[in-house]
């Protein structure tokens, strides 16, 4: 009888150790109702997390197939979770929603951006059948000339540039010619201003047509007009997603008054079923700045994030990043791609994180932008970055021992 019951004891103990939940799966025909387990998988990342929490399981593995507006928010409770790719297998994880449209004759296509009018719902970058697209340019080619003038001599940075500082009504308030244009919409237009080495980008605020000036919803990064003297472009600018720039196929912009996107089509995509994605996520993977640690992302393929309305600083390190985070530790980022992407790659600031076997491409911002301490970046690939912020860099690095 003995022996019995510890046969008894054992078969259970055995039944009990394989019935243990060791992973979280996720699968794009997964149900975020189901439990996790490999037959009976999660369908987003963000369920996966939770019950990852309540679960405590550190480990989340993706299957293969497309992944539609992923997010995920980390805590320092996520320490020691590991997110990777099932086995051999290559999910895409997508920062956005595709549409799919059948194009009518040769007419606009409009798709209702509820929130687009608050910025709620923002974005500078689609893709249309697998293209990027930045929003319509206008002019088309070339640039428009401001009148504005900034006369103090220029120093170097490290003095602060000038000696006497801009005011608020020297970063602010382009004066235009009302010969390029008249009754642009407000609502809709970005522009871009060329400096020296760098530029910013600004939105309008308002428009006065009558004084033939354009007020910013945040002020340039350097006063207008301030490199005229040493370079010829100090003093252009372009605009960008006004309907006045959409006069060629192929082209698109964001009617926030109307929250529609008008896509005019090529004549080759008129009668045919096309694929329009919009980015609706900023950070797909965002470790916050509340001391998040010990965390590897590996073996996956991130696309499609986008970046909200901000001025992009020195080598567009303000702008955000797919994989972003600060004040955190012991972040591993690990056989990633990340790629057609409206914001940049990764910016992680702390200490001891890596970046590892990962290819960054065809980014509007940045490639990766690294800060704290003894972090690395290693066997990295980065090409197509500054698709719209041109002074972005491949690598912007700043800290300690890295």
């Amino acid at each position: 009888m003995k022996l019995f019951y510890v046969w008894l004891f054992y078969t259970l103990s055995l039944i009990s150790i394989a019935s243990a939940q060791d992973a979280i799966y996720l699968s794009p025909t997964g149900n975020d109702a189901n439990i996790g387990t490999i037959s009976s998988p999660l369908k987003t990342l963000s369920s996966a997390l939770e019950r990852s929490r309540t679960k405590r399981i550190k480990l989340i593995l993706i299957r293969k197939g497309n992944y539609y507006n992923v997010s995920a928010k980390f805590n320092p409770i996520d320490s020691g979770l590991i997110i990777q790719n099932f086995k051999n297998e290559r999910p895409v994880l997508f920062g956005g929603v595709n549409f799919t449209i059948k194009v009518s004759g040769d007419k606009v296509v409009d798709i209702d951006i509820p929130g687009s009018k608050s910025r709620a719902w923002d974005f500078r970058m689609i893709t249309v059948d697998g293209k990027m697209l930045v929003p319509a340019r206008f002019p088309i080619n070339g640039s428009f000339s401001y009148f504005n003038q900034w006369k103090e001599k220029l120093l170097p940075a490290s003095e602060g540039y000038w000696k006497i500082q801009p005011a608020q009504s020297d970063l602010d308030g382009l004066k235009y010619n009302p010969v390029d244009f008249n009754g642009l919409n407000s609502a809709n237009a970005e522009i871009v201003l060329y400096h020296s080495w760098s530029e910013s980008y600004v939105a309008a605020k308002s428009i006065d047509s009558l004084k033939s000036i354009i007020y910013f919803t945040y002020p340039s990064t350097k006063p207008l007009g301030a490199f005229l003297a040493s370079n010829s472009n100090g003093n252009k600018y372009v605009v960008y997603n006004v309907k006045e720039g959409m006069t060629v196929a192929g082209t698109w912009y964001l009617d926030r008054s109307s929250e529609k996107l008008h896509y005019f089509p090529l004549k080759a995509q008129i009668g045919k079923t096309i694929n329009i994605y919009i980015p609706t996520i900023n950070k797909m993977f965002d470790f916050g700045n509340n001391g998040v640690s010990n965390i590897m992302v590996q073996g996956l393929e991130i696309r499609g994030c986008t970046n909200a309305l901000q001025n992009e600083l020195f080598a567009a390190q303000n702008i955000d990043a797919a994989i972003s985070g600060t004040r955190v530790k012991n972040i591993k980022i690990e056989n990633v791609s990340i790629n057609n992407s409206g914001g940049s790659g990764i910016a992680l600031s702390g200490t001891n994180c890596v970046i590892s076997n990962t290819r960054i491409s065809n980014v509007f911002g940045l490639g990766i932008n690294i800060t704290g301490k003894t972090n690395l970046v290693h066997q990295v690939s980065i090409e197509n970055v500054g698709m719209l912020f041109k002074s972005a860099v491949g690598i912007f690095e700043n800290g300690q021992g890295n």
